[in-house]
């Protein structure tokens, strides 16, 4: 009995690989067909014998048997079953090593921005502490309380104009970080990650 899935390949589904997912895989006897022939649209092909086909669905840890001429599930075993497949995990393929190029790409880009910005900020940060010592140097050597008062406030616009900066560099190393952390989760290794 073959079942079509919209747009998808369909296979059809022994008795025998209905009762091994139940008893193998935890699946109920009832939706084992449609269970299975979902996971045959994203199974990997791993060979064949004299008698079967054989694929793999790595995200649910199964293997699927096929009939080497028709497409019919013969019967199904859990990866963690088979010894060879203790503590398996896939081999990355072209597109996630292509995904994972990009994003390592997009991070050293978001790296240089980041320290560029960052040195910016600092330089603009010293030139306002180099204002307000000046300012301050001018306001100790006056003697008139007025103009000591004016080059006050002077010193406390430029202190606020730095208090901005110090705030803007922090909020843009927070950002950094996070997209740095969630970089890190698909890189999987910090040893690929700009430090």
């Amino acid at each position: 009995m073959t079942e079509q899935l919209r747009g998808k390949r369909a296979y059809a589904c022994s008795d025998h690989a209905k009762r091994r997912a139940a008893e193998r895989l935890g699946i109920a006897y009832a939706d084992a067909h449609r269970q299975l022939m979902n996971y045959m649209q994203t199974a990997v092909y791993c060979g064949a014998t004299s008698n079967s086909r054989i694929f793999d669905h790595y995200k649910s840890r199964t293997r699927l048997v096929l009939d080497p001429d028709k497409d019919v599930i013969i019967t199904v075993y859990s990866l963690d079953d088979i010894a060879e497949y203790r503590g398996f995990e896939p081999q990355a393929g072209v597109l996630t090593d292509a995904i994972k190029t990009t994003i390592a790409r997009e991070l050293r880009k978001a790296h240089r921005t980041f320290r560029r910005s960052y040195r910016q900020y600092t330089l603009a940060l010293a030139d306002l502490n180099v204002e307000i010592a000046e300012l301050f140097r001018n306001k100790v050597r006056c003697k008139h309380p007025g103009t000591q008062a004016l080059i006050q406030s002077q010193i406390d616009v430029l202190e606020d104009e730095a208090k901005a900066i110090r705030s803007a560099m922090q909020t843009q190393e927070s950002e950094f970080r996070a997209v740095e952390e969630e970089a890190s989760i698909y890189l999987r290794t910090e040893g690929e990650m700009v430090s």
